[in-house]
């Protein structure tokens, strides 16, 4: 679970900051729905 967190709380973060912040909370809806799952 931690690993699978980090993972795509890492990636979105990063990519988002590069290319739009909107992305960002998305990315972390996406993350937390994935956790939630697993």
């Amino acid at each position: 679970m931690p690993v699978e967190f980090d993972f795509g709380e890492s990636e979105p973060l990063l990519t988002a900051s590069k290319q739009n912040s909107t992305k960002i909370p998305a990315s972390k809806r996406t993350t937390v729905k994935l956790a939630a799952s697993i």
